[in-house]
């Protein structure tokens, strides 16, 4: 089982890495990790993966690439780009900055 997890994670860190080099949109991405859980967790219920999960709450608006009951990922193709500070400053992973009360303590 093991050597079968190993190969499939190697073959999927290859496929990877061949879609980044191709410059593949961070949806193929997505769509390749979710394949290589599928494949290498066959109990896993794939009609739990949401796709494009909306999310509005504290002040952020946007859309989770990814949600598996209560684990949620986000794909990025550079951080630098596409983080908080990034050109996608309204996504779902960014976080408010507390406010002074919030953070105050008595």
């Amino acid at each position: 089982m093991q050597t079968d997890f190993s190969q499939r994670l190697r073959a999927y860190l290859d496929s990877l890495a061949q879609a980044r080099a191709q410059s593949t949109h961070h949806d193929g991405l997505r769509h390749r990790f979710l394949d290589f859980l599928q494949n290498a967790f066959p109990s896993l219920d794939a009609k739990e993966l949401e796709l494009e999960y909306p999310v509005k709450a504290l002040g952020i608006r946007g859309y989770i690439d990814a949600l598996y009951r209560h684990v949620l990922f986000e794909f990025k193709r550079d951080l630098s780009r596409e983080g908080p500070k990034g050109g996608k400053s309204s996504s779902a992973t960014s976080r408010p900055k507390p406010s002074p009360s919030a953070t105050s303590v008595c």
